[in-house]
């Protein structure tokens, strides 16, 4: 045990040692560089020095690149098409015939329309009539259910 810790502490030695060696290179190489007039000597030195090439900066490259267009496919994955409305309204208000709390601590609730929601997030929330009139507005993030009359809102996504 005693040898594999010598072994080791020289060899980090070494490796220590070697790369000193190497930075101390490449700044003497660095203050070369820094010495030139020319501006484009200088950029083809600093190039060379760090290994790089000043031919085609990637940058440029980047920049010439169309990016791709976003269609309709796009995310298609998350919604089912035959459930998918032409335009999801900003704001709608439905009436909420029916919620159950799942065994996650979410609660699912079913609107008089057919639609099924599901909360994000398990809460603390509690519903003891589920009967209720509720506002579902979209925001940047996806839904959120406000219960009409009261302040609380819900994060919610469709289930179907």
């Amino acid at each position: 045990m005693r040898r594999t810790g010598t072994i080791i502490f020289i060899l980090g030695t070494i490796a220590l040692t070697a790369m000193a060696e190497v930075q101390a290179q490449e700044s003497s190489d660095m203050a070369r560089c820094a010495e030139l007039e020319d501006a484009d000597a200088r950029l083809a030195c600093y190039d060379e020095v760090i290994g790089g090439s000043s031919s085609s900066p990637p940058i440029a490259e980047a920049a010439e690149k169309e990016p791709t267009p976003l269609t309709e496919e796009v995310g298609e994955e998350q919604v089912d098409s035959k459930d998918k409305p032409d335009q999801a309204p900003e704001e709608f208000t439905g009436q909420v015939t029916d919620c159950r709390k799942q065994a996650d601590g979410r609660w699912y609730f079913y609107f008089a329309n057919g639609q099924v929601w599901k909360e994000s997030n398990s809460g603390r929330n509690r519903f003891n009539d589920c009967d209720f009139e509720a506002t579902i507005t979209k925001d940047g993030f996806g839904y959120r259910m406000q219960v009409d009359g009261e302040g609380k809102k819900i994060r919610i996504g469709r289930v179907r």
